[in-house]
This record gives C-alpha cells, structure tokens and sequence, in this order.
C-alpha cells in the first residue's frame, strides 16, 4: 500500500486526458500485469502519478485485478486531485478486501479533502476497528473531531491515544485544544499549564496557555517564560498578549511575524484568528467578529483553525464570550 500523496496537479490532470490518444499495447499475462502494478508504486513513489494511473489502468483493463490494484489507482487518482475517481476505487478495493484498514484510512483521506468530514470519521473508525491501537489513527481521529466541532469526542480520542502512546505530546496538546475551542478556557489552561511544566520552552504550549488562561482567567506567572524564550512566532504572540494594550501596536508586531520565504512566521490563518483573539481578550471582542470572518476564509477548509473561527463568530453574534462548559 503506498502512502497517498494528496497534490493537486491541474496541467498533470489535462496531460492525463490527452493521453487517450496513444494506446498502449494489451497485457497478455496476469504475471506481466502484476509486475506492471510494482512498477505503478514505483512510478507513485517517484511523484509522477500520471504514469502511475496508465500503468494500472492497462492492469485493471486485463480482469482479475486484486483491492491493491485500485488503492493504487485510488493514490494516483488522488495525486492528481482526482478525488471522486479515487473514492470510487477504494469502494472496489474494499469490495475485493473489506478488512483492509490500510484501505479505509485511505477513503478517509480522500473524503477529508472533499470536505465530507463525517464521513471521513465514519472510514476512519473502520479502519480503528480493525486497528485499535494504532496511534497514528487515533492522533487523526482526534483532529478530524475537532474540525467536526465534535469537542467532547475530541477529548476521548485523546485520552484513548494517551492509553496507547505513553507521554504523548499530541494528546496532551489535543485536550487542551479541545477544551479550548469548546470554550471550556480553565480546563484548557490547566492542561498546557501542566504540559509546560515537562516543556516549558514550547512556544506553541506557551501560546495556548496564555491565550486560555487570559479568558479563563486563570492566574499568569509571566516570569516562567523569561528564560525559555527563542525565535519561535508564537512567542512573540505570547509576548504581545503580555505587553500589548494598543492596536496599532498589536498590528505592528503581528505583521512582522508573517510567513517569509526565510524564515517561519504565522500565516494569514494564523494571524487573522490571533487578532479575533486579542480583540476578545483586550477589546471585550471589539472588531473581533471581522478578524474571525477573515479567518474563516484564510484557512483551510478541513483545519482546526477554522472550526474555531467558526465556533468564536457563533459565540460573538450570540452576544457571549464568556466560559463556555465543563468537558471533564
């Protein structure tokens, strides 16, 4: 099973269509095509997913083919944003190998870049089912909970990849994140106030923490980040909710930590949500709800960012900002 390669190549999808012209000469043998199936992973794992999707096109042509024939087909279809083309391979794949959880993950993949992010959980728990402990499984069903807005699934997620995954770093952050975005802000300040204490020098722990405990409130001790400060964005983040009354000056600081192409900054996701935030915390969510909007149409579609943007802008138009619910 190859790992699937979600890279969208327009001109490589309208040179695929031309190829329909130049025919290739009909397998003869089922050896001839599964050594033409190795040579189409060879091709994926090369990048060139046009080649690829020849290649096991001629091998599905022949009859007979076996479920890795299409999850291969499933990963070129993908590679060339092909997305729909995809799912309908994994669906024979899974017809041929219904126990497959490589196969499930994979339509799970492809449903998420969709956007169908329900029923990308729904093929993600097949493949937890028939792969219980794997974490790599269980770290993405926590995301793709999150994105849902499905908070307190979230949470048991992680709590599930924290059984599995001793002093896991990403169920530790996941809580915290869930909490967070629920609006449960003092649970989730008590989380990375915890996790800071194992890494105090994670700006992103940091970040999350002062953001949380600022709404909460929960109590900033904001001497404990003077030595453990570098040149990681977020921490001119935590130092502009620390320093930052003025909005001139909160726009000023903002902007110069922007993506560059030499060095890394926040993105115009990142820092569009930030303001949203800083306006809540500072403005009482003065302006906030124009800095939510624009996150909501700089951020990905399938991102945590922007469920949360969503989330903010519900909460504002509803007139609340204050504590959300206890998920404990």
């Amino acid at each position: 099973m190859v790992a699937l390669r979600i890279a969208v190549a327009f001109a490589a999808a309208i040179l695929l269509a031309g190829c329909a012209a130049h025919r290739e000469p009909k397998i003869s043998s089922p050896a001839e095509a599964r050594e033409l199936s190795e040579r189409a992973l060879d091709q994926l794992d090369a990048g060139d997913a046009a080649a690829a999707l020849k290649s096991l096109n001629r091998v599905i042509a022949l009859g007979g083919a076996q479920d890795s024939d299409y999850t291969r087909r499933a990963a070129a279809h993908g590679a060339l944003g092909q997305y729909d083309s995809a799912l309908t391979d994994t669906d024979v794949a899974l017809r041929l190998a219904p126990n497959e959880w490589r196969t499930h993950f994979q339509r799970s993949l492809l449903n998420q870049k969709l956007g169908r992010i329900d029923a990308a959980l729904t093929d993600l728990d097949h493949a937890i089912a028939l792969n219980v402990d794997d974490a790599s499984l269980l770290r993405r069903r926590g995301y793709l909970t999150l994105v849902a807005g499905r908070f307190a699934d979230a949470v048991t997620a992680y709590d599930q990849l924290a059984r599995v995954e001793a002093h896991s770093l990403a169920a530790a952050t996941g809580r915290g994140v869930a909490f967070y975005v629920a609006g449960d802000w003092r649970a989730a300040a008590h989380e990375f106030d915890k996790l800071l204490t194992d890494i105090p020098e994670d700006a992103i722990t940091a970040l999350w923490f002062v953001k949380a405990s600022l709404r909460a409130p929960y109590p900033v001790q904001w001497e404990r980040f003077n030595v453990s400060r570098n040149g990681d964005p977020e921490w001119g983040l935590v130092q502009a909710l620390e320093t930052s009354r003025d909005l001139e000056d909160i726009q000023k600081l903002v902007g110069a930590l922007t993506t560059s192409t030499t060095r890394r900054g926040i993105t115009p996701c990142e820092r569009a949500l930030f303001m949203g935030e800083w306006r809540v915390i500072r403005l009482a969510g003065e302006g906030a709800a124009n800095a939510f909007e624009a996150a909501l149409k700089a951020c990905p579609t399938d991102s945590i960012e922007r469920t949360q943007a969503k989330v903010e802008l519900a909460r504002l138009r509803s007139g609340w900002v204050g504590t959300n619910f206890n998920l404990r």
